[in-house]
């Protein structure tokens, strides 16, 4: 039987008459729901550290791109700035799409290379709306788009068919129905809130401090503003939307550059096809509008913006020529050493981290989502486990991933089946609220019931009612847990890339003393052993020292959380 390689969720892409071979996990489910004849296959990152190798070239990769485009840039706008100016406002789409580009070139290289494909469908259709308005159009829509992705591992099959005649059949089909993706509504300011900044627009314009999006909880980030002797902004202007230009011919448009193995070839032949219109048709307009925000703090700070607002990161690249501090901070819980290959330490003044650093121009301090927020009570009485499911999207989009949510909820269905019927009663499931990938609900009601969901809106608040909390991934949930004085595990984690020293070591003895799990028949066993009374062993005092020790590597607690903040931002 013939193998047809199937890669996205395109119906219109799988075979009745072959075999559908797949390096997708979501898409066995999906397959086995249609019975249609399927196998899995190695995905590239299943092959042993072949990930750390990969992070360490692509590392090195994004970092010259950074060049070529400094040059392409300037030459295109016909300006002259410097590599920082521009690292500002690329560089976190770099940082985001070379990992997509890199992974769905290593996805079909190493399947073409390991295994027998005899057919791909290929489909027929124009590609034009693959060019994201900005940086949030972008990152809201494409990653997880079926339509974008399976464009970009077909784009893959092409260009290494060119290359190296491989011996495959292209089965094309005219495909239709190709709906654009919808840019994410953003709430408007309410009258009393516009008339506020009406009144008070001419002190906007002249503050010292600019606080926008931090993390620090609406009634802290009024306290921060008001000891700094700051009046509190929304700061609306940066969420502007800029309607879409006529698009240039990007085939047209050419970046000179050496290019050291078909994957960099690969890469300069489709980024200028994919690069958002806020980089260059619609920049200028973006500039012009930017210089008349009339706003000049001395000290810019922000969690999200440096990411998501390409009106941000344009004025703010304005800002820092003439001398203004630009302070970032971590906006999740990872524990990782760096993300996005230490973007954010290179273009901030100062970047504040929530794990310990060593890093040049790095400072750790509890972490903003933190401030505020006091340890939970014990619930007595209660003899109930919360499984916190995680979250990742249909398709790989970083170096910092775990396995997919379906193949993790199955893996912790097994793990709940391995106790007796009264103890399984005790266990509920909380889906991951932006976890759209699989119908969580109907899973776990159809193997549990839906009284054994938890869709508490506020996690924190969640937890109060458990007596131990089961992570699946050692992210901000994870965080949050250990922070709230609950018992707390997880099982399932991770594979990491680059650790801090300390971390490494703490990650080492929260394996040794039963935190961090990766077999469920030894979580089961732990859990049972400590069933009556979770919280004798979570306080006692070995275990203490290594909350002591998480603590202080990846989640500092100080006297007075809040001042530590007011006084790093006043002595800047």
């Amino acid at each position: 039987m013939k193998n047809n390689l199937v890669f996205s969720n395109i119906e219109d892409t799988f075979s009745s008459e072959a075999n559908n071979i797949v390096f997708n996990e979501n898409l066995l489910e999906i397959l086995s729901s249609k019975n249609l004849k399927h196998k899995k296959i190695e995905h590239h990152w299943d092959i042993k550290n072949k990930i750390n190798d990969d992070y360490e070239y692509i590392s090195r990769f994004f970092y010259s791109t950074l060049d070529v485009f400094t040059e392409f840039l300037n030459n295109y706008h016909k300006l002259n700035e410097n590599k920082y100016y521009w690292q500002i406002i690329i560089g976190p789409y770099l940082a985001k799409i070379i990992p997509i580009l890199w992974d769905r070139w290593e996805s079909i290289r190493v399947t073409l290379k390991n295994q027998r494909v005899d057919e791909v469908i290929s489909l027929n259709f124009k590609y034009s709306f693959f060019v994201p308005n900005d940086f949030s159009d972008f990152w809201n829509n494409y990653p997880s788009n079926h339509k974008f992705n399976y464009y970009l591992y077909l784009e893959v099959i092409n260009y290494l068919n060119k290359k190296k005649n491989l011996n495959i059949k292209l089965i094309t089909k005219d495909y239709i129905n190709l709906c654009e993706p919808q840019e994410i509504k953003r709430n408007k300011n309410n009258y009393f809130y516009n008339l506020y900044e009406y009144l008070l627009k001419f002190k906007k314009k002249k503050q010292k401090y600019l606080l926008t999006k931090t993390y620090l909880g609406q009634l802290n980030n009024l306290k921060l503003n008001l000891l700094l002797k700051n009046l509190p902004f929304r700061y609306s202007e940066f969420d502007k939307k800029y309607s879409n230009n006529k698009i240039v011919s990007r085939d047209k448009l050419k970046i000179n550059v050496q290019k050291n193995n078909d994957f960099e070839k690969f890469f300069y032949s489709i980024i200028l096809k994919i690069l958002p219109i806020s980089y260059l048709e619609n920049f200028k307009t973006i500039q012009k509008s930017a210089v008349s925000l009339n706003l000049y703090p001395k000290i810019i700070f922000t969690s999200t913006l440096h990411v998501v607002s390409d009106v941000f990161k344009i004025w703010v690249s304005g800002r820092v020529k003439k001398g203004s501090k630009l302070i970032l901070s971590d906006h999740g819980f990872y524990l990782e050493d760096e993300i996005d290959f230490n973007l954010w330490k290179k273009i901030a003044y100062k970047y504040v981290k929530w794990n310990l650093t060593e890093k040049k121009n790095c400072y750790q301090l509890p972490p903003n989502i933190l401030l505020g927020r006091k340890k939970l009570d014990v619930v007595k009485n209660n003899n109930n486990f919360l499984i916190v499911l995680n979250s990742e999207p249909f398709y790989l989009k970083s170096f910092n991933f775990s396995k997919q949510p379906l193949a993790v909820y199955k893996n912790m269905k097994k793990f709940v089946h391995l106790f007796d019927k009264t103890k399984k009663k005790n266990f509920y499931f909380r889906p991951h609220p932006t976890e759209f990938n699989w119908r969580a609900d109907k899973n776990i009601s159809n193997d549990f019931g839906k009284k054994q969901i938890d869709n508490n809106k506020n996690f924190f608040q969640s937890i109060r009612n458990y007596k131990l909390i089961i992570n699946t991934v050692p992210l901000t949930t994870f965080l949050e847990t250990m922070f709230s004085g609950k018992p707390s595990i997880v099982l399932e984690h991770q594979s990491f890339v680059n650790l801090h020293k300390d971390v490494k070591e703490l990650i080492v003895t929260m394996k040794d003393n039963k935190i961090i799990f990766n077999d469920i028949e030894l979580a089961k066993k732990h859990l049972i052993n400590i069933w009556d009374n979770p919280l004798e062993w979570w306080n006692s005092k070995k275990i203490l020292s290594i909350r002591s020790e998480f603590q202080r590597v990846c989640s500092l607690k100080t006297k007075d959380d809040f001042s530590e903040w007011y006084n790093f931002l006043k002595k800047l």
